[in-house]
């Protein structure tokens, strides 16, 4: 059998045959030797195993599925779908499906799970009940705040992640990792962001020693009483109150801080730096419509996405033939530019 390299695995279908071929292989020498000869990724051959020895050589036919319509689903969609979740890896069906809506691919959840099941994805049960909160939002961007800590270890050393965010557009607004949690650190953070940004109203925190003074005022209390920002405190027992910051903390710790072995805090800076640009810039948020990314709310771009979609969609463009997103967002010569479809919409001076 000719071997393939190993993109060529996405969207290729293998027979019953080669996937026994490749099994014999991974259990002569090993899964990792089987991968690197045959191009197929360590979870696909794990999940054949699992199916061969729960099911028998019946589970190894090619299952491949197709959409609601009958048709199979064509391979460039395919590509696309993994190509996001080896993106994004922290990225479910539905985040998958409106990532893609983005750059104007429609596909349905059920064909992405579907897609991800095949590719040796193991998916969580879909729609489970959560829990009703009381939801609240913002009006405009810098009417309030949010701000929090997370705690991790960088080779056995405890440091500090606070991270700023935007509760209307859930744009963060400035990050800091401190080996110590430093409140003059913690004020110039928030200082640098009114410098970027422009002066928030509200600040909400939780009753964390760091934000809260239990017996008077404390440092940073006193801190946003000076800058003439209204400081806000969750009930206790509470922290859903704050759920928009805590939120993102629950996803760097998924898909970044578990997943890399940081060298030194320079290097988590540096990671961290880039994780939260494109979740500003990039990825699609739930809490926006599915569709927008917190940049867009932010800097009002709004009226450009859906001008963009509205072309996209009355123009019929075939994007299995067009590799060019909506959206795209660089940082050259100092400077921020937002293009859509192919026309610079936006230049910002970059500090």
């Amino acid at each position: 059998m000719e071997t393939t390299s190993k993109n060529d695995r996405f969207g290729k279908r293998y027979s019953a045959a080669e996937k026994q071929e490749i099994l014999r292989t991974a259990e002569r020498t090993s899964v990792k030797q089987a991968s690197k000869e045959y191009g197929v990724s360590d979870v696909s051959i794990y999940n054949w195993q699992k199916q061969l020895q729960q099911k028998g050589l019946s589970a190894l036919e090619d299952g491949r599925r197709q959409n609601q319509g009958g048709k199979p689903i064509p391979d460039w969609k395919r590509k696309k779908v993994l190509g996001v979740k080896e993106t994004d890896p922290g990225f479910g069906p539905s985040q998958i499906r409106n990532q893609l809506r983005r750059e104007g691919i429609t596909i349905s959840i059920e064909s992405i799970r579907n897609i991800l099941k095949e590719s040796g994805y193991e998916l969580g049960r879909p729609n489970l009940p959560k829990k009703d909160y009381i939801r609240f939002e913002a009006s405009r961007p810098l009417e309030l705040a949010q701000i929090d800590i997370c705690e991790f270890y960088i080779h056995k050393h405890k440091v500090y992640l606070v991270v700023l965010l935007d509760d209307y557009s859930r744009f963060l607004l400035n990050f800091a990792l401190l080996e110590q949690c430093n409140m003059e650190k913690i004020e110039q953070m928030v200082t640098d962001a009114i410098n970027r940004y422009g002066k928030m109203e509200r600040i909400l925190s939780d009753r964390g020693f760091v934000f809260h003074g239990w017996r008077g005022i404390n440092g940073f209390e006193k801190f946003l009483e000076n800058m003439d920002i209204y400081h806000i405190h969750t009930s206790p027992h509470h922290p859903e109150t704050i759920g928009k910051v805590e939120a993102v903390n629950k996803n760097i710790q998924k898909e970044l801080i578990r997943q890399v072995e940081f060298n030194s805090i320079a290097d988590a800076r540096e990671k961290i730096e880039e994780w939260l640009w494109r979740y500003n810039y990039y990825r699609v948020h739930q809490g926006l419509d599915g569709l927008c990314v917190p940049a867009d709310r932010f800097h009002g771009w709004l009226p450009e996405l859906e001008r963009g979609l509205s072309k996209l969609i009355e123009g019929g463009i075939d994007l299995s033939q067009r590799h060019v997103n909506l959206f795209n967002i660089s940082l050259s010569g100092g400077k921020l530019e937002l293009t859509i479809l192919g026309r610079k919409a936006y230049i910002i001076e970059s500090d």
